[in-house]
């Protein structure tokens, strides 16, 4: 019998972000080996008080690192991004994006 991949899910930014709603961290590429730490630091130090997400094109790994390091208040989810639009999106919904891609 054939295993079945599981579905990936997506969750995509909305739109409309007013600037209360909007992400202080960003990190992109965060399933990468400097994208992992990176969200190592912020699980540790609670985020130093800011509100962060994660983004990427690997929807499996971005699940993982959502199981990992999602719990929080301030850990606003997984995003995930394959093309141009997706990733405008995304960089225009954080006041800061830390850039872990290639």
């Amino acid at each position: 019998a054939e295993i079945e991949p599981e579905p990936e899910d997506r969750e995509y930014i909305p739109h409309a972000l007013n600037d209360t709603s909007r992400i202080d961290l960003l990190i992109l590429g965060a399933t990468g080996i400097t994208g992992t730490m990176a969200c190592t630091v912020m699980q540790r130090q609670m985020g130093l008080g800011r509100t962060w997400a994660v983004a990427g094109r690997n929807g499996r790994r971005l699940q993982l690192i959502k199981h990992k390091f999602g719990q929080g208040e301030l850990f606003r989810g997984v995003f995930r991004v394959e093309t141009r639009e997706e990733l405008e999106k995304a960089v225009r919904s954080a006041r800061i994006v830390l850039d872990f891609t290639g």
